[in-house]
Parts: C-alpha cells; structure tokens; sequence
C-alpha cells in the first residue's frame, strides 16, 4: 500500500508539472521585501539618473515600494530603456492589470503568457514590487533592457518599481564593456 501512494503521489506530481507546462502556468513567487530590495546593492530604483525614459512617464512615492518611489506611465508610446553591466537583470513593477514587452540586447524576450509574447504585469494579487521578468548565466558584458508598455487596448496603467542585477547601471549615452573596470 506504500508503494502505491509513492506511485499515485509522484504521478500526480509529473502530471501536475506537465500541465502546468503546458498550459504555459508558473508558479506564484514570493513577496520580495521592499527594504531588502532597496538595499541591495545592484538595486537601480526608477529615480536613478542612467534609465532613459519616453515622454509621459511620471513618478510618486510609497513606503511599499522598494526605494520609496515609482514611475507610472498609461498609453502604450511608453517606454524605459537601462544600460548595465552584470550577467542577471530583474524587472520590477507593481503587479497591476497590463502587459509589458521586455526587449534585452535587441531581442524581444518572448513570454508564454500572452499570444503576443507580452509579459503580464497582474501577479494575481497586489504586490508592490513584483519581479515581471528575470534573467540570469547573462555574459558579464554591457546590456541594454527595455521595457515597453504593451497593452494590447491601446492604454494601460503600467508602474514601474526599478531593476535588480548583480552588475550596476551604465552611461546609456555611450555604454560600453569598458564600464566593467569602472
């Protein structure tokens, strides 16, 4: 009878496993703290003078939010773009109904989340600093993220809490592997 409930449990966990990939599901991450996020040292808030932003981007303030701020923008013409240098970048945003396309490198990073290959933005529930899109084993060199407001509706609320990496924010002007040393 032991063995059968061994069987029966890790069937059922394959079985789950399988559809959750198929079906394209993820499991729901944990809260990350904001004062944790907020002092770590690869943490680039929305204030920091290195991201290049579109027109119609404003900020406000929160204690929830890691570093105290965002940068919220509704129409789709949005748009953030960071330089940096490490081999793991974060998006966080607050998890709010929109979609957002995470462009890295040149290359759109496809979600199977949405038909477009947008990214959700809605964890499911509130979260002042959801991680919307992570990447890491990146080569330590000079990367460029974008984040673009992707609401299939034409407006959206999107806000944007800031970035994580193991590496820092460089010139977006003139990025270059040199800022490795620097």
């Amino acid at each position: 009878m032991k063995n059968v409930k061994r069987i029966l449990a890790l069937f059922f966990s394959v079985a789950l496993i399988f559809s959750s990939m198929t079906l394209g599901l993820t499991a729901t991450a944990a809260k990350l703290d904001p004062a944790v996020i907020a002092n770590d040292p690869g943490f680039i808030n929305d204030d920091n003078a290195m991201l290049k932003w579109s027109d119609g981007w404003g900020h406000s303030t929160g204690d929830d939010y890691a570093g105290g701020s965002y940068a919220y923008h509704s129409d789709t013409a949005g748009w953030v773009k960071l330089s940096f240098t490490g081999t793991k970048i974060t998006v966080l945003m607050e998890s709010k109904s929109g979609f957002v396309d995470i462009i890295l490198d040149g290359e759109k990073q496809m979600s199977n989340q949405d038909a477009s290959g947008a990214w959700n933005v809605n964890s499911g529930e509130t979260d002042k600093n959801y991680a919307v899109f992570s990447k890491d084993n990146l080569t330590n060199k000079v990367h460029t993220i974008e984040v673009h407001n992707a609401n299939p509706y034409g407006y959206g609320w999107i806000n944007l809490v800031g970035f994580l990496t193991d590496g820092k924010a460089v010139d977006p002007t003139f990025p270059s592997d040199e800022n490795l040393t620097s």
